[in-house]
């Protein structure tokens, strides 16, 4: 495992200060990851972790998890202040452009019309030209309930990342769930009747895009319609996004438990129960790590792997180094690259990389 501290000077004192690391790296494949900070700052670090290729810095932290264009060979990075920069492979900054609302959603990048979607604060939607930054149009979308009654928290939504289905932008907006076309016309509206914070999950070559929700139901909605095909009850709420693996859809709750959900376009139930410490912490979220398996940060702040046919335990991580001022945790979702690197970060301004150790003849596949 390799381990790097990102620090900055605080002005005000001069002392070194960990920087908070709130979103996921973003592979380049063979060669490193691109890191976004809470003090503005991007970075490539090749593999080892050891070299730093180039870094750009914008004028606002980081909190949404930078994106690819692989058609223009650049990285989407949105900032909390409303920046959105496009950031080229080598460390050239494309374009940027800002934003009158703060983005904390990862972007999207609608790769068939050439367009950057990001969902902003204030319930708000802009459709960026992906090789300028142009701001083709904006798009209000359904505010949360509270926004009538003024309440404080109101205009810090949206969250989640949007999805695409076909030629249709899924949106979760307040308590509902909306489908955008190309030209950011309403398509649907489907009212949930409670928060949404996990991002929408589409499984694939079935039309149905997946919604969990706070109440801790995930209903199953045919992307073309909106209509509601069937509904599954968690027993607590969901702030993580679902993670589809072969023909199971995988998602924890905030009571602890991990479910492997059945799901297509004829409905949606509970395959298999996990009950316990397994749950993904606070909003992270179960991601892929090869065929069968599934990983994610648990509530004690260490990786766990499982397999997503039966949800059984495979392998675990730690962050024990020995070093002083460091507590070995992880806080945000890991990402996992084709060639044997997982990489997470912490709030504490912590990079890890992980080797996968290649299995040998016989075995159920790479451990951490």
């Amino acid at each position: 495992m390799a381990h790097r501290r990102l620090t900055r000077e605080d002005l005000r004192d001069g002392a070194e200060r960990p920087v908070p690391l709130n979103s996921t790296p973003a592979v380049i494949e063979g060669l490193g990851v691109v890191l976004a900070g809470d003090d503005g700052c991007v970075t490539l670090y090749r593999y080892g972790l050891a070299a730093e290729v180039w870094t750009r810095r914008l004028p606002a932290g980081v909190y949404a998890s930078p994106v690819a264009d692989p058609a223009r060979r650049q990285f989407i990075v949105a900032a909390t202040n409303g920046l959105v920069a496009a950031i080229g492979a080598s460390g050239k900054v494309n374009w940027t452009r800002k934003l009158d609302h703060p983005v904390y959603a990862m972007p999207t990048v609608w790769a068939e019309t050439g367009t950057v979607v990001c969902a902003c604060f204030r319930s708000t939607v802009a459709y960026l030209n992906a090789s300028t930054g142009d701001v083709d149009r904006l798009v209000e979308v359904p505010k949360p309930w509270d926004a009538a009654v003024d309440g404080i928290i109101a205009g810090r939504e949206i969250y989640a990342t949007p999805v695409l289905v076909d030629d249709l932008l899924i949106v979760v907006a307040g308590e509902s769930v909306v489908a955008l076309d190309d030209q950011g016309r309403l398509r649907w509206q489907v009212e949930v009747g409670s928060a949404v914070k996990a991002s929408p999950v589409v499984l694939p070559d079935s039309g149905t895009v997946l919604i969990a929700a706070t109440d801790g139901l995930v209903r199953a909605v045919e992307a073309k319609t909106g209509q509601v095909h069937g509904s599954v009850a968690l027993g607590g709420r969901i702030n993580g996004t679902p993670y589809v693996c072969g023909d199971t859809v995988v998602c924890g709750t905030r009571m602890g438990s991990v479910f492997g959900l059945a799901a297509d376009a004829g409905g949606i139930e509970v395959r298999w129960e996990v009950p316990g410490v397994y749950a993904p912490f606070s909003y992270t979220s179960f991601t892929g790590a090869g065929a069968d398996v599934v990983i994610g940060v648990r509530d004690q702040q260490d990786i766990i792997a499982l397999r997503a046919s039966d949800g059984s335990f495979l392998w675990q991580t730690s962050q024990v180094m020995g070093k002083p001022e460091h507590d070995g945790e992880v806080h945000t979702t890991p990402v996992v690259t084709s060639d044997g690197h997982m990489f997470a970060t912490s709030y504490d301004g912590d990079l890890y990389e992980y080797l996968f150790r290649p299995a040998s003849g016989g075995g159920d596949g790479d451990e951490a």
